[in-house]
């Protein structure tokens, strides 16, 4: 089975919040003792990391993940975007790829308020 694409809007200058539920044939996945990671490269195939995600287990044993951005991180986002995927490392030790798409950059508007 391959990834999911999931093409994300990053909004630059704010805070981002992604939540996911991990499922195989619809049922949710244990997470337990399992890793999961995400990053943004501007280029698939680059070396160079642009921001990785932070990552957080609301209910691992529900396959609950948040990935978030803080709104410093979400001014590293290349202006022209790039590419993101979200990786699960499992407790067997093997990688399965769960998202990945195009990621496309909002650019502020309005500076934040004091």
């Amino acid at each position: 089975m391959g990834a999911a694409n999931y093409d994300l809007t990053v909004e630059r200058g704010v805070d981002q919040t992604i939540n996911l539920t991990v499922q195989s044939s619809g049922v949710a996945l244990d997470l337990t003792g399992a890793t999961v990671c995400s990053e943004i490269r501007r280029a698939k195939e680059s070396p160079d990391l642009a921001v990785a995600f932070g990552v957080t287990y609301p209910n691992r044993a529900a396959g609950q993940v948040r990935l978030t951005l803080s709104s410093t991180q979400t001014e590293s986002v290349p202006t022209r975007g790039g590419y993101y995927d979200v990786l699960l490392a499992k407790t067997d030790g093997t990688y399965v790829r769960l998202v990945e798409g195009n990621v496309t950059l909002s650019q502020k508007v309005t500076e934040p308020c004091a």
